[in-house]
């Protein structure tokens, strides 16, 4: 393995996280044959964390510890690593991001599509009871299900909602801060999701609670005529909005809520993701990140705790 010329942003990370190729440790890589690192590379290269993935699901490598290979991959910061290694592709991808439209209604449906429309017990064998797909509060949480709680308790807070207050959940997911909300804070919520899976799962889990939940993007809720709202919470989606559609996206839940309205809109920690990192895979989370007013917000998003 010493002969191989690794490029120089790939050699990087690996000397930061001392992660070898062909090495002798547990978190070390073992390559499947004389072939794969060229494959192992040009994956790493072309789609970060993605392609490093897709190659270790094609069998071209091998981990003993995969845990401590992950750990030192994410305590160096190898996608931020990677991304500064190739300069030219993170301007062409920030290029690209406000040229183009990568998150029209159409695609955005389609990549929920991709992504959510499989069997629910996948997620669910690896997600908590309330079927959370963004990060916990893990202060004094024991394990991922108080974790989820304490970041669903947190948010509802944020909001003060109150019995009889109407809230709408953009990106609501398999509804399960919507059921929570409802359960413990007497309110009647609103969910929108592009999943079908989603959207079905839903509908059947928490039918005994006042919720409703609606295939429909957050562009096109006046259709719905489901307005107005007290409240407006989105949890985990900004971070898919893109730079194209963020005013249109922070524009139009404002128009069907009430004057007195407050929103809570939480997204990852790092604002631009490099081009070569999952779309939603950012290396630390805020569950609480954006409640705070910010000025280019909509005045009636404004008033968030």
């Amino acid at each position: 393995m010493a002969t191989l010329s690794v490029p120089p942003a790939l050699a990087a990370v690996l000397s930061a996280a001392d992660v070898r190729l062909g090495g002798d440790r547990p978190w070390d890589l073992q390559l499947a044959d004389g072939t794969a690192i060229r494959r192992l590379i040009t994956a790493v290269l072309q789609r970060g964390s993605l392609g490093l993935g897709d190659s270790y699901v094609d069998g071209l490598w091998e981990c003993t510890a995969l845990d401590q290979l992950f750990t030192r991959l994410l305590l160096a910061q190898g996608e931020s690593r990677l991304a500064q290694g190739s300069r030219l592709r993170s301007t062409l991808w920030l290029l690209r991001e406000r040229l183009l439209n990568l998150q029209s209604p159409a695609r955005s449906t389609l990549v929920a599509r991709r992504h959510h429309d499989i069997a629910p017990a996948v997620y669910a064998a690896m997600l908590d009871p309330w079927l959370q797909y963004s990060c916990g509060t893990w202060q004094r949480a024991d394990g991922l299900e108080q974790a989820q709680e304490h970041k669903l308790r947190l948010i509802c807070e944020k909001l003060e909602l109150g019995p009889g207050q109407r809230l709408l959940d953009i990106g609501c997911g398999w509804g399960g801060l919507a059921a929570y909300a409802a359960r413990h804070y007497g309110v009647e919520v609103v969910g929108i999701t592009l999943s079908g899976e989603q959207l079905r799962l839903a509908r059947s889990r928490w039918r005994d609670l006042p919720l409703r939940f609606e295939h429909c993007d957050y562009r096109q809720l006046e259709q719905l005529g489901c307005a107005p709202f007290d409240r407006v919470v989105s949890v985990g989606m900004y971070e898919h909005v893109g730079p194209r559609n963020a005013a249109a996206f922070l524009r139009r839940p404002a128009t069907p809520s009430r004057t007195t309205g407050c929103c809570c809109c939480t997204r990852s920690a790092t604002a631009v993701r490099p081009p070569t990192a999952m779309p939603g895979s950012t290396p630390t989370c805020s569950p609480m990140a954006d409640c705070r007013p910010r000025a280019s917000w909509p005045r009636r998003w404004r008033g968030a705790g």
